[in-house]
C-alpha cells in the first residue's frame, strides 16, 4: 500500500512573503509604464491575500476590470519578475529539508500541489535544492487544472496512490484535501489564518511536527482497519 503526502509549496514549504512585496509592485510599475493600467495601487493586504491563488484567479482579482489578453500580459510579466527577484527573496522555512528527508526514508512518496504557474515550482525546487526529494511536482500553470481540487484530484489519479495526507497553509489546500477524501493538516505558520484551516484533521505549528503526526496518523489507520 502507497503511503504519500501531498505539500503545498507557499506558506508551507516555501516562504514567499517577500517575494510577493517585492514582485508585484514591480509587475505593477511595468504594467503602467507599457500603459496597461492607470493610477492603481496593491496594498500589503491585497498582495497577502492573493498569496496560494491560481495566477489567473489572483490578477482576475487584482485587476478586476482587465481584459483577458490584459491579464495574459499581467502573467507573463509575473513569471519574468519572479524569475529574477526569486532566489534572493524566498527562504524555506526551518526544517523543510530535514523533514522531507525522514518522511522519504521512512518510505512515503512525497508530492507538490501547488496553484503557481508552469515556471514557478520547477524554479523553487531547484534554486532550493529539493526536487530530487519529490516523487512529482505539480502546479496549475503546468497542468493546466482550474483550482487546487481538481490538480490534487489529477495527483492522485496519475500515481495511483492510496493513503494520502495533504499539508497546506490555505483553504484551498484543506478543501482539496477534504474533496478528494484525504487526511488534512493545516500549517498555522503559513499565510492563512486559523478560521481557514478550521476544518483540517490536524493543525501544525511547525513542518517538523509532521514526523510525529506521521506516526499518529498511521497508529489510527491501524486502529480503523482493526474495527473493519
Amino acid at each position: 500500500m502507497k503511503r504519500a503526502f501531498i505539500f503545498d509549496m507557499d506558506g508551507t514549504l516555501l516562504d514567499s512573503k517577500s517575494l510577493a512585496q517585492q514582485t508585484y509592485p514591480e509587475v505593477l510599475r511595468r504594467l503602467k509604464e507599457q500603459i496597461v493600467v492607470g493610477d492603481i495601487e496593491w496594498t500589503e493586504d491585497q498582495i497577502n491575500h492573493v498569496i496560494g491563488m491560481t495566477t489567473e484567479d489572483l490578477f482576475t482579482y487584482l485587476l478586476p476590470e482587465a481584459s483577458e489578453d490584459q491579464i495574459q500580459l499581467t502573467m507573463r510579466i509575473l513569471e519574468e519578475v519572479e524569475d529574477e527577484f526569486f532566489e534572493r527573496t524566498t527562504t524555506l522555512y526551518s526544517g523543510v529539508i530535514e523533514t522531507l528527508q525522514k518522511l522519504k526514508e521512512n518510505g512515503y512518496e512525497l508530492y507538490v500541489a501547488s496553484n503557481g504557474g508552469a515556471k514557478y515550482v520547477p524554479i523553487a525546487a531547484e534554486t532550493h535544492h529539493f526536487t530530487h526529494l519529490f516523487t512529482n511536482l505539480y502546479c496549475a500553470g503546468l497542468h493546466k487544472t482550474a483550482n487546487k481540487v481538481d490538480l490534487v484530484k489529477l495527483l492522485l489519479q496519475e500515481n495511483n496512490l492510496d493513503k494520502t495526507v495533504m499539508v497546506g497553509d490555505r483553504y484551498s489546500d484543506i478543501e482539496a484535501g477534504k474533496q478528494n477524501n484525504l487526511t488534512t493538516v493545516g500549517c498555522l505558520y503559513g499565510f492563512g489564518s486559523e478560521k481557514e484551516l478550521l476544518n483540517a484533521d490536524y493543525h501544525i505549528n511547525s513542518l517538523t511536527e509532521i514526523i510525529h503526526l506521521a506516526e499518529e496518523i498511521l497508529v489510527k489507520e491501524r486502529e480503523e482497519c482493526r474495527k473493519c
